[in-house]
């Protein structure tokens, strides 16, 4: 769970376990991986939003009545018109969970979920891991790649639009083309297999670094995605919530080097 802000029209209509369970441990679904919908229980979400909402209450405010500040993100709670609730500050309407999430970062499609401030550190470790094991991928492979393409290139020659199947520089063939090889010999040219999953991997080394950058910067600044996005265009912006670069990672990843490169349960400082 990213942390949600439970509604009262939630409690109302959460799914209540089959063990006859009372209502502080009602249960509702959000998101989900792969059509399967994560369940996350009320009682511990409303613990966790009134835990976040008494430690964003330390926010740095630097406000007098000659001294007018302009916040980003505002260090005061929020009325959510949707939810029809009041929220702590920083959290805001996921328009595809229909929640408020706590440290809105960005909804991802990819686990069908809401990234917020309960998950936001196995996020960024998911983002690394990945990384991690594509750079290894593309590293075992290159050698063999950049001997196969030149093997390649002298029997075929090289040809901006491909020499035999004109799909381009890598030269792979159709689908169709595999399917049939596949049919007659029950097996993929090994060399086919690495013209392909050679660039993917590369591909997705790349990515995934961009987007491993793009997310520590957004920690060092105190910013989530979504307050990165809507920063006002002033230099006299103020992020009541950045505690300064040390302190921004701890707060994420907590203190621990284990912490930060184990995806072992933490509680990060708040």
């Amino acid at each position: 769970s990213p942390g949600i802000v439970v509604p009262p029209k939630l409690e109302m209509t959460a799914n209540i376990n089959a063990s006859g369970a009372t209502k502080n441990d009602a249960v509702v679904k959000i998101g989900g991986c792969c059509f399967i919908r994560s369940r996350v229980k009320i009682n511990e979400e409303r613990k966790r939003s009134d835990l976040y909402k008494h430690c964003t209450t330390n926010a740095r405010i630097e406000e007098s009545a000659e001294n007018i500040v302009l916040y980003h993100p505002t260090p005061n709670d929020t009325f959510c018109h949707k939810c029809e609730t009041n929220r702590p500050p920083r959290s805001h309407h996921c328009r595809i969970c229909k929640l408020c999430v706590l440290e809105y970062d960005h909804h991802c499609p990819w686990i069908n979920g809401c990234i917020g401030y309960n998950n936001y550190r196995n996020f960024v470790l998911l983002i690394f891991y990945v990384m991690l094991g594509c750079c290894y991928g593309t590293c075992m492979l290159a050698s063999d790649f950049c001997v196969m393409m030149r093997e390649y290139a002298t029997l075929h020659g090289l040809k901006i639009m491909g020499a035999q199947h004109g799909t381009g520089i890598l030269d792979l063939p159709p689908p169709w083309t595999l399917l049939k090889e596949y049919r007659n010999t029950g097996r993929i040219d090994d060399d086919v297999i690495l013209r392909a999953v050679f660039p993917f991997l590369l591909f997705l080394s790349i990515c995934m670094f961009v987007f491993l950058i793009d997310h520590l910067r957004s920690i060092a600044r105190g910013y989530t995605t979504l307050e990165k996005k809507t920063h006002p265009d002033r230099n006299d912006v103020v992020n009541p919530f950045d505690l300064g670069i040390k302190k921004n990672f701890e707060r994420v990843f907590g203190n621990s080097l284990i912490n930060i490169i184990i995806p072992i349960p933490t509680r990060t400082k708040s």
